[in-house]
């Protein structure tokens, strides 16, 4: 289980630009489509390659992270992207042996 966000985001992104510059990864960002000014300012303002990045708030239990190919890859390659360790980010949980529960804190 990811325990400090931050980290794993940034050793993630790092990782990936070493493989190829044809990928962007970024957290998804999402916006209230009820704000009409809210809305229009995204489709006015970001570069369109940004909306690639945004989802509306009905969907922002999800957290999802994505990875954007800038060009088409080859169905048989692989992102493997080589995050090293992971202590500092990341906690072992042994599901058979304690219980766990989770929140959305």
């Amino acid at each position: 289980m990811v325990s400090d966000l931050p980290i794993f985001e940034t050793k993630l992104v790092d990782a990936c630009s070493k493989i190829t510059s044809d990928v962007i990864p970024n957290r998804v960002l999402y916006y209230d489509e009820s704000n009409q000014i809210e809305a229009a300012d995204l489709l006015k303002d970001i570069d369109k390659g940004q909306l690639l990045f945004y989802k509306r708030n009905r969907y922002k239990d999800q957290r999802e992270f994505r990875f954007v190919y800038k060009a088409n890859v080859p169905k048989q390659r692989g992102l493997e992207p080589p995050l090293g360790d992971l202590s500092d980010c990341v906690m072992k949980i042994d599901l058979v042996h304690q219980p766990v529960t989770f929140s959305l804190a």
